[in-house]
This record gives C-alpha cells, structure tokens and sequence, in this order.
C-alpha cells in the first residue's frame, strides 16, 4: 500500500480539452469527483447542427456519468468554452481566452486525432499545432501560469527497442522540420514520407514526437515558469473499476477493431499474435494522468521551485502483460456465448453470427497486399462491372473494404513486434498519489480480457449493429 499522500490545499480551476472522446471523459469523470478541484473548463466545437453546449449535455447522458452521479459525483461545476482545435486560438473567443487567463491554474490537453493512417502534414495539423498552441497559452497568456499536462503517446518512440522516459533528438530542430514539413508541397511530403518520419511508424507518431521535441527544445532555450508533464500511454480499453466496472465509450480504438473482427471485415492481421498489446485499462490511464496533475500542482504550489522542466511519463504501469491477439482469442472461443447473451439482451433484434472465426495472421506485408487484392479488390472490381461503378452500393463496399485495407496496414507495427517501455517516474507517483488514485492492477491476464470482451458486448456491438442494420437497410432496401 502507497504511503498516504494529502491533496493540494488549493483547489485547482482546470482547462480540459477532447472531452466528448473516451479518455476525455473518464477523464471529466475524475475531475468533477476530486475534491482538489474547482470548476472545469471543457474546450468543445459545434458539430453536425449541435452547440457546444448540446454536446455536452450529450456527453453527460453517457452511462459512465449516470452511474457516477446515483454514486454522489455532481457535475454542476462544468463550463463549455465554445472553440474549434483546428482554428487560430484554438476558436476561442477574446473572451474566452481573457477569462481562461485569469483564472486557470491546470490545463489538460488530452485532445488528438488517433488516426495512424494520416498524411504527415494532416497530423502535425491535427496534433502538435493545436498543442504547440495551447502550450504557448499556458507560458505567455494565461496570467496564473497554469501547469500543462499533455496526453501524449508510447508511439512518440515505440520504433526504439525500449521507449525511454525523455524526450529523443531529431536530425534538426523540431522546430525547423515542423515548418518544412508543414510548408512543403503536399505531393512530395507523401513522397519523402518515410524519410521524413526519421523511423517513427507512422504520422500519429511523427506529429506527438515532433510536438515533444518543440516544447523540450522552447524549455532549453528559455526556461520555463510551468511545470510541463507529456503522459505517454499505450492502447486504452475498458474500465477495470470506477463508479461503472467495464465501462468503454465508442470511440475506443480496441472496441472498434473487436467489433470488425466480429462482423468479419478483418479476416486477417499483419502481426504477430503473441506480441504484447500494450493494452491499459482507462481508468488506470486516468488515474495516471491524475496523479502527474497532483505532481505538478505540488511543484506550482512550491515557493522554492522557479523553473520547471518536461517531465515524461511513460504509461507502461497501467499496461496489463501478456495481452495479445492470440490470448484474446482463446478467451473469444470460451466466452462467445455468454458475451453474445449479454448483447442480445441489450439489442434484442441482434442477429447471431457465430463465433468469430479467427483471423489469419501474416508477417508480410507484401503478401496481405497481394491476399487483399486478389480477394477483396478483385471480386469488387467483378462487382462493379455488374452494378456500375457510381452504384452507391459499390461506392459504400469500396470505401469499407479500403478503409479496412488502411486499418490493418497502420496497426501492423504496433502489434509486429514487442514494445518495451521504461517506466522509472510512474513508481515516483504510485508511492506520492497510489493511495487516492492507483496506476496499477494486479488481475490476471485472462480474466482482464474476458472483461473487455463483456464490454465490447455492451457498450460497442448493440449500438454498432443497430447502426449497420440502418445502413443496410437504406443501401440494400
């Protein structure tokens, strides 16, 4: 048991952006049950005809959330700042900005886009831009110097044998391949992409890297007033406890692959299936980030302390071992029936498909492109000779089956081969903040991934399924 270890007595007002997603809102979770903090602050953008403010109002209908409050959570201390990542300021108003600046003492930047599969310049767009941005807020606009803690990822260095805990050069400064990279022709980008990437798997990667480096190298060559923590987890999935024990949103990364290996739109992986998946339970990767936020506060609170620098986290204590593609599907075979029941009761029009088959598993890239065509892209190409090429049904077919093409493509060196993680400071903050907010589990491998197949059960095929039946019914009448 961790020594025990008080919260800061100031309560922290705190700035938390990428909220609607899954980590954003454990992460929300977390935040309105603490007692160490104040009011909350969610960036969120209008989408799709609803306000910021709908958005929210959506997020907190979520069963985590009501679960929470039938526990006592409250959530009355939420405020919506209206913005857009992807515009100057972050789409924040004047407004906005000057009140954010007066007041907020911890900012959590926990938005990305998990896409691997994005061009270079699209990622540094969608991830170290807004990044780079919001960081410069913390150090130059907001008045209070609000701590900044950044959920990065494992993938920043997961090309190296072991990921360390700092921060790895680059050829040149991040600084100057940030600007060439984002200036350049998009044509020769694409072109020069691997050259670019400096061994980096693929953009997800290369735009948190090249983020890490930019802030590190700002922190050398000024100094720095606020304390800066990069939380680097790996893969997250469903909640081992929290207020609702297998809780997993929609937009988890792992619950979209398991229900496209149910439905039968992978039949097969570039992988090795006895590689570790690095796969963390989400509250574990909550608590995690909510301890580097206490550690940072006590360093912000700390009269003695004038200058900060990066502190790294890697993620790999929350990481359960030994969690691969082959021991998930030895557990599908023994828990289909009773994780099927689960899901016909929640969907009662759910149409059985049978235990998924389980995929092939291939080492070369090479030959699942020559698989896939000749399977896949061919019988397609047949397909449309007989329906025409402008067939909306074609047209949705082609898009899938390239989508799930892409999908396996971008996972492959994730899951080809073991990633080894250094993980010296989350030992440091076990034994600060282990007593109020644990970062490790001792449950055996197997009964962890039967938990996470109980959660793709209820939380990602009944939604999906009414989805896909909508879909087919509107294609294929």
């Amino acid at each position: 048991m961790s020594s025990a270890r008080l919260p800061p007595i100031k309560k922290q007002k705190v700035f938390l952006t990428g909220v609607t997603g899954f980590v954003g809102r454990y992460l929300l979770y977390l935040l309105c049950d603490a007692e160490w903090v104040d009011d909350i602050y969610v960036l969120i953008r209008p989408k799709r005809e609803k306000t910021p403010e709908d958005r929210l109002a959506d997020v907190l209908t979520d069963p985590l959330f009501v679960k929470a409050r039938e526990l006592g959570t409250k959530f009355d201390n939420i405020h919506c700042v209206p913005g857009d990542l992807l515009e100057p300021r972050l789409g924040m108003s004047e407004d906005s900005i000057e009140l954010l600046s007066k007041i907020i003492t911890l900012v959590i930047h926990n938005a990305a886009s998990l896409s691997f599969a994005a061009p270079l310049q699209d990622a540094l767009k969608h991830n170290a831009t807004p990044t780079w941005i919001l960081y410069n807020m913390c150090k130059d606009r907001f008045q209070l110097k609000p701590s900044f803690i950044w959920v990065s990822t494992i993938a920043t260095n997961s090309h190296l044998p072991v990921v360390p805990e700092k921060v790895t050069p680059w050829s040149s400064k991040a600084k100057i391949i940030y600007e060439h990279v984002t200036n350049m022709d998009p044509d020769v980008c694409i072109r020069d992409v691997e050259e670019l990437k400096e061994g980096r798997l693929d953009g997800y990667a290369f735009s948190k890297g090249i983020c890490e480096s930019m802030i590190l190298e700002d922190v050398e060559e000024n100094g720095s007033q606020i304390p800066i923590y990069f939380v680097r987890p790996g893969g997250i999935i469903s909640t081992l406890g929290g207020p609702l024990p297998n809780w997993m949103h929609g937009t988890c990364f792992y619950g979209q692959l398991g229900y496209y290996v149910y439905t039968g739109k992978i039949l097969m992986f570039l992988c090795n299936k006895d590689v570790d998946c690095n796969m963390a339970p989400v509250d574990l990767v909550g608590n995690l980030i909510m301890c580097c936020c206490l550690d940072a506060t006590e360093k912000r609170e700390d009269p003695s302390v004038k200058q900060y620098g990066c502190q790294v986290v890697n993620g790999s204590k929350p990481m359960i071992e030994g969690v691969s593609f082959g021991v998930i599907f030895e557990n599908v075979r023994t828990n289909y029936d009773e994780c099927f029941q689960l899901a016909l009761s929640l969907e009662p029009e759910l149409q059985p498909r049978g235990c998924p088959w389980e995929p092939i598993y291939l080492q070369s890239a090479w030959l699942f492109s020559l698989i896939f065509n000749v399977f896949v892209f061919f019988p397609l190409f047949i397909y449309s000779l007989f329906v025409g090429s402008s067939s909306v049904k074609y047209i949705k077919l082609h898009k899938l089956m390239c989508f799930v093409y892409k999908y396996i493509k971008v996972l492959a060196p994730y899951v080809s081969k073991q990633i080894n993680v250094e993980n010296g400071y989350c030992d440091v903050l076990q034994e600060k903040y282990g007593n109020l907010y644990p970062i490790e589990s001792d449950i055996d491998r197997d009964a962890f991934v039967a938990l996470y197949l109980r959660s793709l059960a209820t939380y990602i095929v009944p939604p999906l399924e009414r989805k896909e039946l909508r879909l087919r019914k509107k294609w294929f009448g």
